[in-house]
């Protein structure tokens, strides 16, 4: 039951946040491809509920991509393990800036995700949807 409302808010939450990206000024990389980062505990203690969120992302790019991308440019998933630790989720955010994401989608754990929320606010306020709470 828990997996299924984590995959349901990680649908919902991919959704909005697209939406929200469209409008964005940024081009989120070259070739009209707009990348979306996706972080959580990919390894570790919390490895199962981080392979959902970002199974879930996945999921609903593809499903975004196949009835025509947002505004005829396609969706590319862009994930980074944050492990449920401060250190590496400060390097996850910082990674997906470099990697030109326009929004990020996931997070499980309070403890990585505030220190992403951090950096995301300090590059100019990027969308960070998550419903980490630990």
């Amino acid at each position: 039951m828990i997996k299924r409302r984590l995959l349901a808010t990680s649908l919902a939450t991919l959704a909005l946040l697209v939406i929200g990206a469209c409008g964005s000024s940024s081009t989120g990389g070259a070739g009209g491809v707009i990348k979306v980062g996706i972080t959580g505990p990919f390894t570790g203690a919390y490895a199962d509920p981080g392979s959902a969120i970002r199974n879930a992302g996945e999921l609903a790019i593809e499903d975004i991509n196949a009835s025509g991308g947002v505004n005829g440019r396609m969706l590319q998933a862009v994930a980074q393990d944050d492990a449920c630790d401060a250190q590496q989720g400060t390097q996850a955010a910082e990674k997906l800036l470099t990697l030109g994401i326009v929004a990020i989608v996931g997070g499980y754990c309070s403890g990585a995700s505030i220190p992403e929320s951090d950096i995301l606010h300090r590059s100019g306020d990027l969308p960070f949807i998550t419903a980490a709470s630990s």
